[in-house]
């Protein structure tokens, strides 16, 4: 669905595995206690952005960001912000103003800069995304659940434009 409603993007999905490596077992159980998909650009690194639906034993999720970037790629993409705080304002208001996804990822603990109170959580950040979690049951056991997951990833589609452009040059 997504790539019918984005074809540009060249969206792939990946689906973990239910079973856990047996050789890293550690006292842990052979079954994943959650388990995920995520849709990613096919150009992109597992450092990338992408979107994501994760489903656990009490509560399912769904959003998209970038979760393993390495400090040059996050440089990147302040230096994007910092190129034009203005279009980055109109870009990350709508978040703002909705209650359904909320912005998550690990803060740093010294700040990389001011850029006023609307930027700085988005700034300040060692990873970054946007997250809609919900409790087990209601729209995961509906039949509507793709759509619903394809209308939350088309909201969050601008934002993830401008991470691929942001943190790769060569856009996505």
């Amino acid at each position: 669905l997504m790539n019918n409603r984005f074809p540009n993007a060249k969206l792939n999905l990946h689906i973990a595995r239910i079973y856990r490596d047996a050789r890293r077992l550690h006292g842990k159980g052979p079954y994943k206690d959650h388990l995920w998909f995520s849709l990613k650009s096919s150009d992109g690194l597992l450092e990338g952005p992408m979107f994501w639906f994760e489903i656990g034993a009490v509560d399912y999720s769904y959003g998209m960001g970038v979760y393993s970037a390495d400090p040059k790629q996050m440089e990147s993409y302040r230096k994007a912000i910092d190129a034009n705080p203005k279009a980055f304002e109109r870009l990350v208001l709508p978040v703002e103003e909705q209650t359904l996804f909320r912005i998550d990822g690990e803060e740093y603990k010294k700040p990389k800069g001011d850029r006023g109170e609307l930027i700085n959580k988005w700034y300040n950040r060692k990873s970054v995304g946007l997250t809609c979690t919900k409790s087990f049951g209601g729209d995961l056991l509906s039949p509507r659940l793709p759509e619903i997951l394809v209308e939350g990833y088309t909201f969050l589609m601008p934002y993830y434009e401008f991470l691929c452009k942001s943190l790769y040059s060569q856009g996505y």
